[in-house]
């Protein structure tokens, strides 16, 4: 989780906006290392939505992240690292209830606009794009997260 998993949280939080009540994890450990091979759960959040993520080690390298509602569905491809692609672009397909598609690309750097913004921040006397809070709750989810999945799939409440 803290390296592959990490990024579907960090991306669950700031889409939902909104910090999770309960989490439920499951794992797989490596037998040696008793690292996280792979790692499934659900964060539930007060406003009534629910939502799960997986990364693994263990499985084919993917990257996309889907957000499923009642009237269409996002997905994003080349989510956490597009710069891996060849023109560095990641894809946002927005499918609506209409059957009606919409292709959006982001690119960038993502190494590159981290150091820019902290650059900035320091130089120009500005803010971060993400500030200590916003880590210290993504630690939060993460401990609760590795909490749930060492002791047979608790459900963890925040």
């Amino acid at each position: 989780m803290f390296d592959v998993g990490c990024y579907n949280l960090h991306a669950i939080r700031n889409i939902i906006g909104q910090e999770p009540s309960s989490i439920y994890a499951s794992a797989n450990y490596h037998p040696e290392f008793k690292v996280d091979m792979t790692m499934t759960g659900t964060l539930n959040f007060d406003n009534g939505i629910v939502t799960s993520f997986d990364s693994s080690f263990d499985c084919a390298p993917r990257q996309t992240y889907e957000v499923v509602g009642s009237k269409g569905t996002i997905t994003v491809t080349s989510a956490y690292r597009p710069d891996t692609n060849e023109d560095m672009t990641g894809e946002i397909h927005v499918v609506k209830d209409d059957s009606s598609v919409e292709i959006y690309e982001e690119s960038g750097d993502q190494y590159t606009l981290m150091v820019e913004d902290f650059a900035n921040a320091v130089l120009n006397n500005q803010h971060l794009t993400y500030d200590v809070t916003s880590m210290q709750q993504q630690m939060k989810v993460l401990d609760a997260v590795y909490e749930s999945s060492k002791t047979g799939g608790k459900v963890v409440k925040l």
